[in-house]
């Protein structure tokens, strides 16, 4: 929990200086496959992202977020396709999946969900809420899951905490596991799109940083 800290505007203002940078790093070491704006398509054409590379340090692929409730869609269909595709894996794999509720939720049922999706290993989670001035809040944190809700008062003192809006960790690609994601009506959407871009950025290290529309879920 001591990772925790409370996002603010400023993030976006961070995400859009650091994709401008890898639009242009991109635009100039692989303007073949660039569209005009230096994005690359994916191949099924519902997202585009951009790969930053800094010498010494892992390349950072960064997908543009989606702009419109229509464009949220597109995507949130592309990736279930994409998804189902794995659940037929063989042998199953581990993969890193994005977790992203359709509202805030308990901290008691996320965890029975996660229980019961076999995910291992949490990244990092996303707590939504109201600040003290009643303001809309995220505050996210990295692993563990805090085991109750007074560990996370503790350190938003004043904060009305609603839930967790989003989860990031790994599971199998079996329907006991992504497969119980994919069919959960909580679960806004379960991103699997790392997955793709590992296979589209081959033999290199990669950080992925995936959209989320969590700040307009609640």
């Amino acid at each position: 929990m001591k990772g925790l800290n409370k996002r603010t505007l400023v993030i976006e203002v961070v995400a859009v200086i650091v994709l401008s940078a890898a639009i242009f790093s991109l635009a100039t070491t692989h303007p073949a496959r660039s569209d005009e704006t230096g994005l690359i398509s994916a191949p099924d054409g519902s997202y585009k992202y951009a790969v930053l590379r800094e010498s010494g340090k892992p390349a950072e692929v960064y997908v543009k977020t989606p702009q419109t409730t229509r464009e949220w869609e597109s995507y949130r269909a592309a990736n279930l396709k994409r998804a189902k595709k794995l659940l037929r894996m063989d042998p199953p794999q581990r993969i890193r999946v994005e977790v992203t509720f359709a509202q805030p939720i308990p901290l008691a049922e996320t965890l029975a969900l996660l229980e019961a999706s076999r995910m291992e290993e949490v990244e990092s989670y996303t707590m939504a809420g109201y600040d003290s001035q009643g303001q809309k809040m995220g505050s996210t944190g990295f692993h563990p899951l805090p085991a109750t809700m007074q560990e996370v008062e503790q350190v938003s003192p004043g904060s009305d905490i609603k839930g967790l809006i989003g989860v990031i960790g790994y599971v199998w690609t079996t329907p006991n596991s992504l497969g119980k994601l994919l069919e959960d009506a909580r679960v806004y959407i379960a991103d699997v799109t790392e997955y793709e871009l590992r296979q589209l950025v081959p033999d290199e290290e990669i950080e992925v940083s995936l959209p989320s529309p969590f700040w307009d879920l609640w």
